[in-house]
């Protein structure tokens, strides 16, 4: 981005030209994207869109941006709203809500990954990967009387890259020849048993004695 909005109305004319370059990949794929294009959906000149973003290269990277951001604050809310479930519920309710927003944005999925030139993609995953391990960090703190994770990094990491990959496979493919419910029970059972491996949960209480006459 050339410069950042300073002005509240500035920054709704940035929004609605993110906006707009969704709606133009969704309707008309990536390369057919011009600023152009972007300009006349969103309802502004050329020029005033130049001024924010120098290139469709920049649109882009506001797009994908904006896409990360959404996945996290959905992680978070659903993190927020599950934080008193046990571990596979979460998980479960992470992975489902992690697949409908790309399924609803598949085009949009599509059309970036494949227009990939300048690494954009696995900035983006490493971005969601740091806002799933602050996420599990929160319910872990709430709940470490029931199991405490030795190494949260490693198997966030382990759990998140065999998500984020099967989920773009899954969302990539036009027919995956998979049910998509079997596919996230799969990924339930294999992040719980990362996630647990190597537990430590909180030894229970000693069992009362009676005093011996």
């Amino acid at each position: 981005m050339r410069q950042k909005p300073q002005q509240s109305r500035s920054r709704q004319m940035v929004d609605s030209i993110v906006e707009a370059t969704m709606q133009v990949i969704a309707e008309r794929g990536v390369a057919d994207l011009t600023t152009t294009h972007v300009a006349q959906r969103a309802g502004v000149s050329v020029g005033s869109l130049y001024q924010y973003f120098e290139s469709k290269e920049a649109l882009l990277d506001a797009v994908v941006k904006r896409m990360t951001a959404e996945v996290q604050k959905l992680i978070f809310e659903r993190i927020d709203t599950l934080m008193g479930q046990d571990l596979r519920t979460v998980t479960r309710a992470l992975l489902a809500a992690t697949f409908d927003y790309a399924d609803a944005h598949r085009t949009l999925f599509v059309g970036v990954l494949t227009h990939d030139s300048q690494g954009r993609t696995m900035l983006a995953i490493a971005e969601l990967e740091r806002g799933f391990l602050d996420a599990f960090r929160l319910y872990l703190l709430q709940h470490h009387r029931e199991v405490s994770v030795r190494n949260l990094p490693a198997a966030v990491f382990v759990v998140f890259t065999s998500a984020i990959c099967t989920g773009l496979r899954f969302v990539i493919a036009d027919s995956p020849g998979v049910d998509r419910e079997h596919v996230i029970d799969l990924l339930v059972e294999a992040a719980v048993a990362c996630l647990t491996r190597d537990a430590t949960p909180e030894a229970p209480a000693p069992a009362a004695t009676l005093p011996r006459d």
